[in-house]
């Protein structure tokens, strides 16, 4: 929905088993992005965010937010925490990881590097996100205030060998 190619992204991806876009380069590493993210058939981060989305997707809710459930389940709170504590995947650049090559661009690249326009061209959110989210909305915090054993779900993956 708000990412556009301009180019077959093959010649690119050649060689690499699973990519990803770091976002917020910032004094803490910044985040594992969910607007892009590509992997060959059963790499294990990719089948362990499967599984924690589904071990996450079946915790009480207390209440219901799109933009706010869907940054839970599938964004920056869950990428992250497994690609570093779990993989001890890089921020930026290529690396290697159990025999699989993988490679983390920055997001100021990705429309050189793979002709990805990131953009809002469609939404499923309210035009002004103010007035639907604060700032703790986007804090592990708030998901396990609105979904409790949040941290535990993530522990739990993060842990395992």
């Amino acid at each position: 929905m708000d990412m556009i190619p301009s180019f077959n992204i093959e010649n690119v991806t050649q060689g690499t088993h699973a990519m990803m876009i770091l976002d917020n380069n910032d004094e803490k590493g910044g985040n594992i992005n969910n607007n892009f993210m590509g992997s060959v058939s059963g790499h294990p981060f990719f089948l362990d965010m499967l599984h924690t989305i589904g071990s996450l997707a079946e915790l009480p809710v207390r209440r219901h937010n799109k933009y706010a459930d869907t940054l839970c389940l599938t964004g920056w709170m869950v990428t992250t925490p497994i690609w570093k504590g779990k993989y001890k995947g890089k921020m930026e650049g290529e690396g290697e990881m159990n025999g699989a090559k993988y490679a983390v661009y920055h997001s100021n690249d990705i429309e050189a590097v793979f002709g990805i326009h990131h953009q809002m061209a469609g939404t499923w959110v309210p035009k002004r996100l103010d007035k639907v989210l604060s700032e703790e909305d986007y804090t592990y915090q708030q998901c396990e205030r609105n979904r409790p054993g949040y941290r535990e779900v993530l522990n739990k993956v993060i842990m395992q060998s």
